[in-house]
């Protein structure tokens, strides 16, 4: 495996737990809302469906972020790309996402980031564990969020520290390396470092 640092069997079963998981959570709640649905107990079908339509998009987000995970541990390497990112809009696409189905308040989240915060990247790789990430900052989120942006760092940090972050971030950290992201992390931030050679400079 080319000195990658573990052996790819604990890998593989760590990506196996943390994606199986979050598979089933999201398709049980799929299942669950269509047969209430189907029973009869439509009278917040229109909640339900925003429901069914919310868990959808995250299956649909970590079986690509599965799919990413499985490749760079089976061949240890990642398609360089040079797909243009605006990490303001892409932020925000996920934060309405997870908000509704975390019961955060809205009053708990503060945005602020440069909407010249453009990048130059794997688009399918940096949405699809980019998004898993942010996705786990506001789930164990135990106070307020902030999220800011500013070329080259995004940084997400929550006033009363995280509740923990699942062993599968180390293996996102090598991912993002190889295409010139720095992922670092603690028990009370998240921060994100461009290259500077990935950064959009064409405004």
């Amino acid at each position: 495996m080319n000195g990658k640092p573990r052996e790819c069997n604990t890998d593989l079963l760590m990506v196996y737990k943390y994606f199986s998981h979050n598979i089933r959570t999201s398709t049980s709640t799929i299942v669950a809302m269509m047969e209430a649905v189907k029973d009869g107990f439509d009278d917040d079908t229109g909640e339900m469906m925003e429901l069914v339509a919310q868990s959808g998009f995250l299956l649909d987000l970590f079986d690509r972020g599965m799919s990413a995970t499985f490749r760079y541990i089976i061949a240890d390497e990642i398609e360089k790309r040079d797909d243009e990112i605006e990490i303001g809009k892409l932020t925000e696409h996920l934060l309405e996402k997870t908000c509704v189905l975390s019961e955060t308040p809205e009053t708990d989240l503060e945005l602020d980031i440069d909407s010249d915060f453009k990048v130059r990247n794997n688009a399918y790789l940096l949405k699809s564990i980019f998004l898993i990430i942010l996705y786990e900052a506001v789930k164990t989120s135990s106070g307020k969020l902030e999220i800011k942006g500013k070329l080259p760092l995004l940084s997400i940090k929550c006033s009363n520290g995280f509740t923990g972050f699942p062993e599968i971030i180390q293996i996102f950290s090598e991912m993002f390396k190889k295409v010139g992201i720095v992922l670092e992390y603690d028990s009370n931030s998240i921060s994100m470092r461009f290259d500077y050679e990935n950064l959009d400079c064409r405004r």
